[in-house]
């Protein structure tokens, strides 16, 4: 087991971390809604996919670099993204 952390955006406590490693079923949560923002998905993060260890980022560029920095700091350990993407349509 691997765990890649960014000190930078990591607010969360290693027990957050850990919690998501441990979670019975290791939930994913694919972003591919071009109206998730950073709040939206910070809420997402914190309450209905707490136990979210994968998350997809589909969309331009610029959304998913808003968006990884949420991921990084809320201890999702796995986040997964297409960098040749462009825009939504990219997606499977």
């Amino acid at each position: 087991q691997v765990a890649l952390r960014c000190p930078d955006f990591t607010v969360r406590t290693a027990d957050e971390v850990q919690r998501r490693w441990a979670a019975d079923t290791p939930h994913s949560l694919v972003v591919g809604d071009p109206s998730v923002d950073i709040q939206h998905l910070y809420e997402l993060l914190s309450t209905t996919h707490r136990d979210t260890v994968r998350v997809v980022l589909h969309g331009p560029p610029q959304q998913r670099s808003r968006l990884l920095p949420v991921c990084l700091a809320m201890g999702v350990p796995v986040v997964l993204w297409d960098r040749a993407a462009t825009s939504h349509d990219d997606a499977p």
